[in-house]
This record gives structure tokens, sequence and C-alpha cells, in this order.
């Protein structure tokens, strides 16, 4: 059951629309830390807007982590520096999984195992959106969920149990769905 105070601030962190405010000074954050410096080209036959569209494009690219080289930089920062089943065992992430995260060898992501690691790893509101975005996936202000996501991540809510409650509690499917046995976490 969750808590009387952590349930009457989510419901105000929702009515006011909290994750949008959020969601948008973070994107707007990634967006700044990518913004290569303006090159000026001479001596072609494209305009400077096709130029500079090209360049940016070019020098994002280059800045660009894959998912997996993003998550060992992760992992690092944190003092992770060995992987096996216990390692995530929590997130329920097993170290074959892992190895093909890590590896960029996984061709379709899971937002939900991507979500379950940030929360294990407590990863911060901008380093999830990151990760997120990496494996062509956003959180959204319109999604309920994502809503309760955002807020878990928001208050520093890195317990899988407690955030698989706030989830139940507001009749959204939990990060868990797809798993077997739930009861593992239990």
């Amino acid at each position: 059951m969750i808590k009387e105070s952590l349930k009457s601030k989510l419901i105000k962190f929702i009515s006011e629309g909290q994750a949008k405010e959020l969601l948008f000074v973070t994107l707007n954050q990634i967006d700044a830390e990518e913004e290569p410096d303006d090159y000026g080209f001479f001596g072609h036959s494209l305009s400077n807007f096709q130029l500079n569209k090209l360049d940016k494009h070019f020098e994002k690219s280059k800045k660009t982590k894959s998912v997996g080289q993003y998550l060992l930089t992760l992992t690092t920062d944190r003092g992770i520096y060995s992987f096996n089943d216990e390692t995530f065992g929590d997130a329920l992430i097993n170290k074959a999984y892992w190895s093909k995260l890590v590896n960029d060898k996984v061709s379709n992501h899971d937002k939900d195992k991507l979500i379950r690691i940030s929360i294990f790893l407590k990863l911060n509101l901008l380093e999830t959106t990151k990760l997120l975005q990496k494996a062509g996936f956003t959180l959204s202000e319109e999604n309920s969920k994502d809503n309760l996501i955002i807020f878990c991540l928001e208050e520093g809510i890195y317990d899988l149990k407690e955030v698989e409650e706030i989830l139940a509690e507001w009749n959204q499917r939990t990060l868990f769905s797809n798993v077997r046995t739930i009861n593992s976490i239990n």
C-alpha cells in the first residue's frame, strides 16, 4: 500500500501537469548538450541551410553513444564493473541479456526493461530519457504510466517493488507485466 503522503504528492504531480514541464526542460537540456558548434563552408553547391543541417547531423552522430556504450558509461560511473545474474537481480535482467545489451546486439529493445535498469541504477530523469531515446523510446506526458515513472524518478523512488505498487495502484501495466513470475521480485 502506498503511503498517503506519497499518494497526495502524486495526485498533485499529475493534476498540475508537472511531468510535461519536466520533460520539456529535460529534452531541451539534451538538445543543448548535443548542439554542435556552427561551422561555415564555402565553395560548394549546397545552401547554407543544407550545410548547417548536414553538419549538425554529422557532429551529433559523432558525439552520440549507442545504448550499450551509454549503459557502460553509466554503470562505470556508479562503480559497477562486473556483471552477473545477481548484479541486476531485482530488475530481473540476466547476464546474457545484459551482455547483448551492452554489446549492442539487441535488435528490439524493451522499454520496460530499460526503465527497470534505469530504476535499478538510480538514473535521474535526464539519464533515463537519454537511455530511452538511444533505444528509440521516449517518456510522454500523455501516457499515464510514463507520468508515474517520471514522478518516481523525480522523487528518487528507486525501489522496484514500490514503483510496481504505484503502477498497480493507478491501474497501469507494471514493469514486470511481461515477466513470467512477478512473485520472484517480492
